[in-house]
């Protein structure tokens, strides 16, 4: 890992994230219906940020180093579930649902030793790479959002025919422009932003993150077996594997 990294150090976690939130509201009658969908059935929300302990740190210190908007940390919520196992019938794989076109366009390897787009640090950064391109050419959080799910052409196009129409070239604008997923996803992500804004209001269980990232980078000169970095590491086979999903093989 090449990057510098800026700890945050503040106890309470939680606080900080909210603190960064930066995407804009979004007005739409489905983004309120979302959001009271979400807050009365906490349950997906506290078992995605349950999932999320281990990296969630980590992506917010790699957000705050860039100036990017903390609530993009709730982006893999939608995406994944924070499941770095998770695989779409499209093939899209880990937290950040890479496809593997994308995956290789953002240099996220993936052969038959490793599939670092299930690797949550590597696919983070890789993910931040993608967002940051997509607000650049689009100067707006919401509309980066829609490319990151549908691509940027498909905005593009979506921002032309809207333009055509005589509408604005705002998400909710265009929205009618965009494929049936797309006008769903945006809205979805900002609910779980608002749930997260409100927490009291809702049941969701967040879990404990301590002050300390709970990730570190080690390099091997030689090739290993994970029973065996386990081992010497002094935690599970299973806990090695979450922290290491972009492994494939035993042998790393």
């Amino acid at each position: 890992n090449t990057e510098p990294t800026k700890k945050i150090r503040n106890i309470d976690f939680w606080k900080v994230m909210r603190d960064g939130f930066a995407v804009q509201p979004l007005s739409m009658a489905s983004v309120e219906s979302l959001t009271r969908l979400y807050a009365n059935n906490p349950g997906f929300l506290t078992r995605s940020m349950q999932r999320s302990a281990p990296y969630i740190h980590e992506i917010i210190d790699m957000l705050k180093l860039r100036g990017m908007p903390t609530d993009l940390a709730l982006l893999p919520v939608i995406e994944s579930g924070y499941d770095p196992q998770a695989l779409s019938p499209a093939e899209a794989a880990g937290i950040w649902q890479f496809i593997p076109e994308t995956g290789h366009r953002y240099g996220l390897k993936q052969d038959w030793l490793r599939d670092e787009r299930r690797d949550p640090m590597t696919a983070t950064r890789a993910a931040l790479d993608y967002l940051q391109m997509l607000h650049h050419m689009f100067g707006d959080w919401h509309l980066a959002l829609a490319g990151y799910n549908c691509g940027e052409n498909c905005v593009a196009r979506a921002i032309s025919s809207a333009r055509q129409a005589g509408r604005g070239q705002d998400f909710a604008s265009i929205s009618p422009f965009l494929p049936a997923e797309t006008r769903d996803y945006v809205p979805r992500f900002i609910a779980v932003r608002n749930v997260f804004r409100n927490l009291e209001a809702s049941g969701v269980q967040l879990p404990a993150i301590h002050h300390n990232p709970r990730i570190t980078s080690i390099y091997l000169n030689q090739a290993v077996d994970l029973t065996s970095v386990a081992r010497l590491a002094g935690m599970s086979r299973e806990e090695l594997g979450l922290f290491n999903a972009g492994v494939l093989r035993q042998v790393i």
